[in-house]
């Protein structure tokens, strides 16, 4: 891994005096290009995605940020996309230029959405990166990008085969939460069984009769545009309440959000293999709880699971929909569910692979190290609060009296 005086070291051979420097070759031949949207790359963007990636760097995904939250946030799209000799795209990196006080930060599409930020690499490039050093790859994206105090990436993941991606050799920090999935291969009754105790499994089926005691239920799959806006607006509606409540930030009120989940759900520039999945509980015609999440290369990838208030939210409606939702895709022959960053018991019960997670802090300038330096101090306060059951207790019921 580099460390961050290497890091700067290398930043600093340019300092940044030049802005982009579109198809600059570069030491092997190949070459590197920077675009202010993602529509040119397009075509590039997906036959990468086709040699395997998760869904939070897919085109459909950067372009539905690219145009909702970062149009009214005011943050520069900056694409880095490398060639091969004879032109063959290589590598994209999506990066968004964002001021935060005296800082401009290259972050990733997404932001705290994604459960995983990482580049896009075809297998040739890693492995030359591999072989030729990471210092070397990094030089040279770091001599074309515009100016900038620092990169931050957050949840860069530590999946098998994510362990050659190169932003693994910059530095970082562990993530305060890690990631949890599990595999289907079982086929659901089996998985029920291995997963869930006796208790567990008559808790359930006691729940399901009192929901079933309040109305009809129905496991519903948005299929249309009007279906998946309707179940958005509920599930980030009923998020909403139940961040509030907690005192936990409400991710949903953030500038253009909604319009992002919203473009997200109807977009039709996702590659093959990959779609958003929206189902929903509906107890006596009612939505007692939405499910979204992304379907790719065989993985279901949860983002968010949301409960309305009232008489069935003491029945567990999101745990009953989870349930079916992970019946559906053990039906459909899919191999693992991801269920996301974040210590929920529920997560706990299903999972069992650890995703670890690495949050990426780069300074490429002196004002950068100050960033950084204040992002590790408030990751690190993050984590002993998480890590220590009395501190998490004692912060909880603060904000949570706060957030009343």
């Amino acid at each position: 891994m580099l460390s961050a005086q290497e890091t700067l070291k290398l930043s600093n051979q340019k300092a940044f005096a030049s802005r982009s420097n579109p198809g600059a070759r570069v030491t092997d031949g190949s070459s590197l290009e920077l675009f202010s949207s993602p529509h040119p790359v397009r075509s590039e963007w997906q036959m990468l995605e086709e040699e395997g990636s998760v869904p939070f760097t897919s085109y459909a995904w950067a372009e539905a940020w690219f145009e909702t939250v970062a149009s009214v946030k005011n943050q520069q799209p900056v694409i880095v996309l490398g060639r091969t000799p004879d032109g063959r795209p290589s590598y994209i990196l999506p990066f968004v230029l964002e001021k935060r006080g005296p800082f401009s930060v290259l972050l990733w599409p997404g932001g705290t959405h994604c459960a995983y930020q990482c580049g896009l690499f075809s297998r040739t490039r890693r492995e030359g990166i591999q072989n030729d050093g990471a210092g070397a790859f990094w030089k040279e994206v770091f001599a074309a990008l515009p100016k900038a105090d620092a990169i931050a990436a957050y949840g860069v993941p530590g999946l098998a085969d994510e362990q050659d991606n190169p932003l693994r050799a910059l530095p970082s920090i562990n993530a305060s939460c890690v990631s949890y999935r599990f595999g289907l291969d079982l086929g659901w009754p089996a998985l029920y069984q291995a997963k869930c105790s006796s208790r567990q499994r008559s808790d359930d089926r006691r729940c399901e009769r009192r929901l079933c005691e309040i109305g009809e239920v129905r496991f519903v799959i948005g299929d249309t545009d009007d279906q998946r806006l309707r179940l958005i607006d509920t599930l980030l509606d009923q998020k909403s309440v139940q961040l509030k409540a907690s005192g936990a930030p409400d991710f949903t009120s953030g500038e253009g959000v909604r319009d992002f989940y919203r473009r997200l759900a109807t977009s039709q520039h996702w590659a093959a293999g990959s779609q958003v999945f929206l189902s929903a509980l509906e107890v006596d015609g009612a939505t007692a709880a939405v499910n979204l999440g992304i379907v790719k290369d065989g993985t279901f990838h949860g983002l968010v699971l949301s409960m309305a208030e009232g008489e069935t939210a003491r029945f567990g409606p999101g745990r009953q929909l989870l349930k079916r939702t992970i019946e559906h895709f053990c039906g459909l022959g899919l191999e693992t569910f991801d269920l996301g960053a974040g210590d929920e018991s529920g997560k706990l019960k299903w999972a069992d692979q650890n995703v670890s997670r690495h949050d990426v802090l780069v300074p490429l300038t002196l004002r950068g190290r100050v960033f950084v330096a204040g992002m590790r101090a408030f990751f690190a306060a993050k984590t002993a609060i998480k890590h220590s059951p009395t501190l998490w207790r004692l912060f909880s019921r603060c904000r949570k009296y706060l957030g009343c």
